[in-house]
């Protein structure tokens, strides 16, 4: 009896890891350019609205309620974006060119790989639509962003939104990412919606529509190490469309524009300016002179770095 328990409570255990880690394969390629960077912004929004915490819990000079405070909104925070992007990576990767393309690019998700099929896929998508919106009503807020997440995603993705033309895929991809850092923001500030950013920031223009106008201009950045896969499936993407260093020129020119632009516009010190207008030079040279698609790569998570910067740069902007 004892042993058949523990048989079957091992058995549990190994599926259930299982299972987390081909989740975490849908995710693993956009931990350091999606999930760190809205998690980070929505921690830091956070921080810049912490409630004040008496000294009835302090030992040594540390207040213990105001870390788990942190830790609390830290893990809420994660734990909206990591849910919400699970079923956009499964969507993005589930269609038969996809699985192809990955069978040559990414052999360890999980689709090219045999841990799921496809309609197992589907269905998990579909469960993670609805904890992914459980989570927001229940629990963190955020609902209101994570709702025309899944219908950018949806477009993006079944829709084929993204392969018409390059404007309207950076389009796209610009409100998904405005969607996963004001969900962030959201859920940082107790589940509200709110026009977080803005609220915080000196800047004349409205952050928001800074960080669009950022994404719109520079986001085919991604484009640029995967031509040879868009080729294949018939995407109109800018460098296909206009060649590669027409399209490396236009990406140069933006990143430059962009490092100076909006640390002027967030007001912030000389140093988050430096930071920024360096971090731009760096993609901008690598953009120009190295070519090869590891390099396209590592500068695309550069530039993805610097992106990072952009979403809190106003809170450190002088009043």
């Amino acid at each position: 009896m004892n042993r058949s328990l523990v048989s079957t409570v091992s058995s549990a255990l190994s599926t259930m890891k299982r299972d987390a880690y081909t989740l975490w394969l849908f995710t693993a390629s956009d931990v350091d350019t999606v999930l760190l960077p809205c998690t980070i912004l929505g921690i830091v929004q956070s921080l810049t609205h912490m409630p004040s915490f008496d000294n009835a819990d302090q030992f040594g000079g540390i207040s213990y309620s105001k870390y788990v405070w942190i830790l609390q909104k830290s893990l809420a925070v994660l734990g909206w974006v990591w849910l919400n992007l699970v079923p956009l990576t499964i969507s993005n990767q589930r269609s038969p060119m996809s699985v192809i393309e990955d069978k040559l690019n990414k052999p360890w998700r999980p689709l090219p790989s045999g841990r799921l099929t496809a309609t197992q896929a589907k269905w998990t998508m579909l469960a993670f639509y609805v904890v992914a919106q459980l989570y927001c009503v229940l629990f963190s807020g955020g609902t209101l962003s994570s709702f025309v997440l899944t219908i950018m995603g949806t477009w993006y993705n079944k829709f084929k939104g993204g392969e018409y033309h390059p404007l309207l895929r950076n389009m796209i991809n610009a409100a998904g990412y405005l969607c996963l850092t004001s969900g962030a923001a959201a859920v940082a500030l107790t589940g509200t919606d709110p026009n977080v950013v803005e609220k915080t920031s000196n800047s004349p223009v409205p952050w928001p529509l800074v960080i669009t106008a950022i994404i719109i201009s520079t986001m085919h950045i991604q484009d640029m190490y995967d031509q040879e896969g868009d080729s294949q499936r018939g995407r109109r993407t800018v460098p296909l469309m206009i060649g590669d260093g027409p399209a490396r020129w236009t990406l140069a020119t933006a990143a430059m524009t962009w490092g100076i632009v909006c640390p002027l516009l967030a007001s912030v010190g000389s140093y988050i300016f430096m930071t920024s207008f360096l971090l731009n030079v760096v993609v901008a040279g690598r953009m120009l002179l190295l070519r090869s698609v590891p390099s396209d790569r590592q500068t695309y998570r550069i530039w993805n770095s610097w992106m990072t910067l952009v979403f809190i740069m106003p809170i450190f902007g002088k009043a």
